[in-house]
């Protein structure tokens, strides 16, 4: 992360019935890795090696990675939301967060439901 190796704290493992052993990078909300720089330099790297020997077998159609972008200390549902990367591939992504305020009375009628 921004050209520092991660340590194994800065990952949270989790069991998916589909996926097998799942791991939740930065989920500490009271210690977030933040960037405001675009570019692979300034952000999240990452380079996996995948053991055919830790495949999920029957519980996955296929090898390779499940990718799930989610806020910290929410509970990822890869079976629903993200994007698989095939094995023995090189995978670039950007990613940009958008925060959307629903305006209450006297704007509109939504209100905050959190």
């Amino acid at each position: 992360y921004r050209g520092i190796p991660c340590r194994l704290s800065n990952f949270t493992k989790f069991q998916s019935p589909s996926y097998g052993n799942c791991y939740t990078f930065n989920n500490d909300a009271t210690a977030q890795l933040q960037t405001s720089q675009p570019g692979s330099s300034f952000g999240f790297s990452l380079d996996v090696f995948l053991d055919p020997d830790q495949e999920v077998g029957l519980l996955s159609a296929g090898a390779g990675l499940r990718v799930s972008l989610h806020q910290p200390n929410v509970k990822p549902f890869p079976e629903e939301d993200g994007f698989s990367i095939a094995p023995g591939s090189a995978t670039s992504v950007g990613v940009r967060q958008v925060q959307l305020d629903r305006l209450g009375k006297p704007y509109s009628d939504c209100t905050n439901m959190t």
